[in-house]
This record gives structure tokens, sequence and C-alpha cells, in this order.
């Protein structure tokens, strides 16, 4: 009887250290995975490339494809990139947020470039296995300290069809010298007339539901997980 009650414990204590054994491992496995959320940055070489790369975006409306393309030859000496922003739906589903922008390089090549002006930005609903319709809103603008601020707000939709307008607004910051508290900075830094975008999304009447999703977050070039 008792060597039956301590086979009975002793497999009980082994089931529960291979069950640690197993937990531990799993933690840690998912603690080395790469974060499925994360930003790329390709920079231009000249604005030809930029614009070249803006023709072939097909959700671009005419009237906003002109004036970018015409702003771009006006100013060659402006530096424009675009930043992908690639965020997790569902564990098989992946968009992909995306910004046109200018961009400054800081003079000691220890620091990060600055953002300077938001262009376009869309989302790209097609990943390698599927392409998603949705509905709801997309909002971004360029804050303080040259961060993009965005907020996605979807159900993306089993369909065929989307459709978009798009709602520009204007936020503006000047002189934020001394802000808190009245102390002394060291750069004496004002930010004008950084507008906003909102982009409103119809899914047609025969989509049905997918997923729901609500986010936001931030994108400034130190938290970029890869640049080329």
């Amino acid at each position: 009887m008792k060597k039956k009650h301590f086979k009975h414990s002793l497999i009980v204590i082994i089931i529960i250290i291979v069950g640690f054994i197993c937990l531990a491992a799993y933690f840690k496995i998912k603690q080395l995975q790469p974060d499925p959320n994360y930003t790329e940055f390709t920079a231009y070489n000249d604005h030809s490339e930029y614009i070249e790369t803006l023709t072939q975006d097909s959700s671009i409306p005419t009237d906003i494809l002109n004036e970018m393309v015409e702003r771009a030859n006006n100013d060659s000496a402006s530096h424009y990139g675009l930043l992908v922003h690639h965020l997790q739906v569902t564990s098989t589903y992946t968009v992909r947020l995306y910004f046109f922008i200018q961009y400054e390089p800081d003079e000691n090549s220890q620091k990060s470039p600055k953002i300077t002006k938001v262009e376009y930005a869309n989302i790209n609903r097609q990943d390698d296995r599927r392409l998603k319709q949705f509905e709801g809103k997309l909002s971004y603008n360029l804050e303080p300290y040259n961060q993009i601020h965005w907020e996605l707000e979807e159900k993306f939709m089993n369909g065929d069809t989307t459709a978009e307008n798009r709602l520009h607004w204007d936020v503006s910051w000047t002189n934020i010298e001394n802000a808190q508290n009245n102390k002394d900075t060291t750069e004496n830094t004002i930010f004008l007339d950084k507008g906003g975008t909102t982009i409103e999304y119809t899914a047609n009447d025969e989509s049905t539901y997918y997923h729901y999703l609500n986010k936001e977050g931030y994108i400034n070039f130190q938290k970029l997980s890869v640049m080329q």
C-alpha cells in the first residue's frame, strides 16, 4: 500500500516538474519571438524615385497625387521616405499602415532624422494569403518631437469593396519652448501647422464580419525595427 502511495506521489511530482519545465520553455520561446508589429523605413535616393513610387500607388486620389508630384518637383532638395508599420490583426492576418514623409537628417550622424511632414498615408490590407475589406477610420497626425500618432478603429470584413473618404483637419503647436514649468530648454522648438487626417472607410452591404480592431500608436525614427 505504501509502495502504491509512493509511486502515485512520485508520478504527481514528475508531472508537476515537467509542467513547470514546459511552461518555462514556452515563455522563453515567446520572449525570443520577434514582435509581429514593427516598422520599416525606405529612403528614396532622389525625388524622381519617390515620384515613381507614388505613381504606382493606385489608392492615392488623382488631385492629391498631382499636388504631391508638383511639390516634389519644386522641392527636389528635400528628403523623401516611406514608413511602413506592420500591424497584426489576427494570428493569420496582418495589414500595413504606410506613410510617405519628408524628413531631415541630423547633422550629427549619431542622432535620428526628424519627420517634418506626412505627405500621404493609408492602409494596405493585402497580405500573403488574403485581402480584407473594412469599415471604420484611420486617423493620423504629426505631433511635437517629430513623431506620427496614428489611431485605427476598424471592423475587418469579408467582402468585395471598400470606399474611403478623406477628411483633413488642422492642428497647430506654437512655441513650446519652456512649456513645462517655464524651465529653459536647449532648443527653441516651434511647431506650426502640423495638420492631421482622418480616413473614413465603408464596406459594401454584402460584406460579412471578420474581426474588430482598435489600436493606436506612435512612429518615429527612434523606434524603427528595420531600416533600409
